[in-house]
């Protein structure tokens, strides 16, 4: 199987982007692609995603189906995917068949809540204290190292309050490991904050660079609403 190039410019008008997932932010990518001339092929295990209904086309196939992968990544120009629990070694699948962006080292890094600090740990961006935590042991550390309350999280998977612990006193220590899965979390300083934004920042393959303005974000039971 041959790579192809990455590319270097705008996709033309009638070009195909292959979104791996379906959901609602796919079903969003869609609506927007479609504003500029672009077609949407969307790759997702339901058999009837949200995106579906405003996709050009919908590959249904689980992400270890290397023929279904295979098949869909050769019908697209380009491909990305619509949230970061994507399989990487799906990622590669395609990979070999169509440019992937945003890259795989990228996808890799973000996975992992532990691996995501440390490469801002190694780029000098500041952070609130952390501490990997594999057993009670670990998070009983973490709390007398960092004080409480502290958050802790599942290193990957967690989302809209998913996967998280307040951890308030040091009597919840088992209960919170334990809920948790017991291994692979995340302790991180409690930050008290007025709000929260967003920042979006853009690069195409060419090197072009935009940015957003922020957004205040509104969260109710750990959840953005």
């Amino acid at each position: 199987r041959s790579r192809k190039p990455p590319m270097a410019e705008a996709l033309p008008p009638g070009s195909t982007i292959g979104i791996l997932g379906g959901g609602q932010l796919g079903r969003m990518l869609c609506v927007a692609a479609s504003r500029l001339g672009l077609r949407c092929h969307i790759y997702d295990p339901a058999p009837a995603p949200p995106a579906g209904d405003v996709a050009f086309a919908v590959t249904s196939g689980t992400w270890d189906d290397t023929e279904a992968l295979a098949a869909f990544a050769a019908a697209c120009d380009v491909v990305t995917y619509e949230f970061e629990n994507v399989p990487v070694d799906a990622l590669q699948d395609v990979a070999d068949l169509a440019a992937v962006y945003p890259p795989l080292d990228a996808l890799r890094q973000a996975q992992d809540r532990l691996t995501e600090k440390q490469l801002f740990d190694r780029l000098g961006i500041p952070l609130p204290a952390y501490r990997s935590v594999d057993s009670a042991a670990d998070l009983e550390a973490a709390a007398r190292e960092i004080g409480l309350p502290l958050v802790v999280k599942t290193r990957r998977l967690g989302y809209d309050g998913k996967g998280q612990y307040v951890l308030r006193d040091l009597t919840q220590i088992d209960a919170a490991v334990e809920e948790l899965g017991g291994s692979d979390l995340i302790a991180e300083q409690w930050v008290a904050f007025d709000c929260e934004v967003s920042a979006i920042g853009v690069r195409n393959p060419a090197g072009d660079m935009a940015t957003y303005c922020l957004t205040q974000n509104e969260h109710g039971e750990g959840i953005l609403r």
